[in-house]
């Protein structure tokens, strides 16, 4: 039996055919801007909140000091 010559279309196999699809860009949709509900958190409590995250990651000293001296 004669070896089976694989297909090497990856993942345009799912479209049937080496055609790539057509991209249609909307430029007529005006672009909606997003409404918060919630005002921001006062700096005291996002600082409580990375604490918080720092310590359920379980990072080693070094690292958690890294992470408490990146920028803000």
């Amino acid at each position: 039996m004669a070896p089976r010559k694989r297909n090497r279309l990856g993942f345009l196999c799912c479209f049937g055919g080496s055609d790539h699809p057509e991209i249609n860009l909307k430029d007529s949709v005006p672009i909606q801007f997003l409404e918060f509900s919630m005002p921001i958190p006062s700096s005291e409590e996002l600082n409580a909140r990375f604490s918080e995250l720092v310590d359920e990651l379980d990072l080693t000293d070094k690292n958690r000091e890294a992470m408490f001296a990146l920028p803000p």
